[in-house]
């Protein structure tokens, strides 16, 4: 089966390769699913690139750099080359089930709002798995883990501003969707599972600060206020 680029996706996952095993499976899992054109990995880590078989898959396109360019320029990056209308930008430490995109294909265009993932549990070796379903953000929800796995049209996309590197980004792209009146939807109940910020625990609390108050200052300057947590 043939599906175009307006109907598939780019994925798009930045990596240093500190946990290979589970980065192999996700890949697997992405490149056998039909609706999955491309995989765009960041190679923030060239050196130490594994010598796995699936890196030679038709649909996987590395992007080596020279050095580590972190997270959210990573993600700018990714959207930047992606071939497809429809992006999905995922960890490279986790899996979830790929059925997601799917359910997701016939629903993202050009208006609708950032779909991510709702990390209020971690199901993806339960037998007890629900039906996937969405919720619209109301104010109930702290979006850190969002960036985790979102799904988004390429047309909606406004670069991560630059003096975030490694946190903050998801902040950045939730409350963009509150600003732009499109409010960020919640997947719930999606299988997945992630061992959880295994590259970003090794920086120090230097990096936080820095994209912290450039997030506060990207934040007040856009809806005039600020609480602090």
């Amino acid at each position: 089966m043939t599906v175009s680029k307006q109907e598939s996706f780019t994925v798009v996952i930045p990596t240093m390769w500190k946990i290979k095993y589970l980065f192999a499976e996700l890949l697997t899992r992405l490149c056998d699913h039909e609706l999955v054109e491309e995989v765009i990995i960041i190679n923030n880590a060239v050196c130490d690139t594994p010598a796995f078989d699936i890196l030679n898959n038709d649909k996987i396109n590395i992007l080596n750099q020279g050095s580590n360019i972190y997270v959210n320029p990573s993600w700018n990056l990714g959207v930047l080359e992606s071939k497809c209308d429809k992006i999905c930008i995922s960890n490279d430490d986790i899996i979830f089930d790929t059925t997601i995109f799917d359910i997701l294909n016939p629903i993202i265009n050009e208006d609708s709002p950032v779909y991510g993932l709702h990390t209020d549990h971690d199901n993806y070796f339960s037998d007890d798995k629900s039906s996937v379903y969405f919720s619209t953000w109301t104010g109930e929800f702290d979006p850190n883990g969002f960036g985790q796995l979102m799904f988004f049209h390429k047309d909606i996309w406004e670069p991560v501003p630059s003096g975030m590197k490694i946190w903050c980004g998801d902040y950045y792209i939730f409350n963009l969707g509150i600003l732009k009146n499109k409010y960020p939807v919640l997947i719930r109940n999606l299988g997945w599972h992630t061992p959880k910020s295994v590259t970003s625990m090794t920086y120090t609390s230097e990096y936080w600060d820095n994209d912290h108050i450039a997030w506060k200052s990207w934040f007040v300057d856009k809806f005039n206020y600020w609480v602090d947590n």
